[in-house]
């Protein structure tokens, strides 16, 4: 089931690997960004010599024996309020697709109706799906003057530019909020747009500026939600390759560089207070592109939340 892993492979199978040589192998954790590289081939071999192996960083059939031999349960699915950057496991058209039906089934025809006018009888209005409601135009407000401005300054201090930010009413699947951005263009700065609803949450509004500042100190104004959509599929092709709903997108682990977390795990840790990182995105002037924002957004991050000092 499991391929042969060595370095210089990427995947949710090295992600998978990175996550259970965190379990059973003491040291500074990995980084479980889906990347084999000499780090990772370090602590395979420390693992192959601790469990009496061949030592030769390759991870075949008789390691990941091992290394699954004690892997964590499947675990319930986490109902934190995450934002949805294009989601991919958030969607769901159930309610799409009832709305599109008839409520019942069409009145079958009886009488002596010939059988061959039957396969051309036209429906009753009644029996006809009813068609979508078309949405309405979000309604947009700027950030500059807003109450939510004076959240922005006491957590982003004077790092965001409100003057290219707005809010909007509308979210995406379930309700979820998330944040959109322009690219730079010879016709002007990026800009963002918040979509938080109608009565956004405090963390809410901190998470979603997050993404803002991202979007403001990259050199790609649209980076992170690149990041964050791959992030979110790596957590979920590993979930599926070990069974398991225990890898997130959303879940750090404290401590690390600021250029080694992705766009999602950033945003989770200013909204949670996580000093360091929160010291790191007020020291950012407006305008200016930050070296370890762009390194962070250019690998998927996610981390197992069944493991040891991962927070979420």
């Amino acid at each position: 089931m499991f391929r042969t892993l060595a370095i210089g492979m990427k995947g949710p199978g090295v992600s998978a690997m990175q996550s259970r040589l965190n379990a059973a192998v003491s040291g500074t954790p990995l980084a479980i960004d889906g990347i084999f590289w000499s780090k990772t081939e370090r602590r395979v071999k420390q693992f192959q010599s601790e469990n009496q192996l061949k030592v030769d960083g390759i991870v075949g059939p008789r390691t990941w024996e091992k290394l699954l031999a004690n892997r964590p349960a499947p675990a319930p699915q986490f109902n934190a309020p995450y934002c949805d950057n294009t989601n991919p496991d958030h969607l769901d058209e159930t309610d799409d697709l009832k709305a599109a039906l008839p409520a019942e089934e069409p009145t079958p025809v009886t009488g002596g109706t010939p059988k061959m006018l039957l396969a051309f009888s036209v429906p009753s209005l009644a029996s006809l799906p009813k068609l979508p409601k078309l949405p309405s135009l979000p309604k947009l407000r700027p950030l500059a003057g807003s109450p939510e401005e004076a959240i922005m300054k006491s957590v982003y201090g004077a790092s965001i530019d409100s003057s290219t930010v707005f809010m909007s009413d509308k979210t995406g699947a379930g309700g979820r909020p998330f944040t959109i951005a322009t690219p730079n263009t010879i016709l002007g700065p990026s800009r963002q747009v918040m979509n938080l609803g109608t009565s956004p949450s405090h963390d809410t509004i901190i998470h979603e500026l997050a993404h803002v500042w991202q979007s403001q100190h990259a050199s790609d104004a649209t980076r992170y939600m690149l990041n964050s959509v791959e992030s979110q599929a790596l957590a979920e092709a590993s979930n599926r390759l070990l069974k398991v709903t225990t890898f997130s997108a959303y879940a750090y682990r404290p401590g690390l560089k600021f250029s080694e977390y992705g766009a999602e795990q950033i945003a989770e840790q200013v909204e949670n207070g996580e000093a360091a990182i929160v010291t790191h995105v007020k020291s950012i002037a407006p305008g200016k592109v930050d070296p370890e924002n762009d390194t962070g957004l250019k690998t998927p991050r996610i981390e197992d939340t069944s493991a040891a000092g991962v927070k979420i």
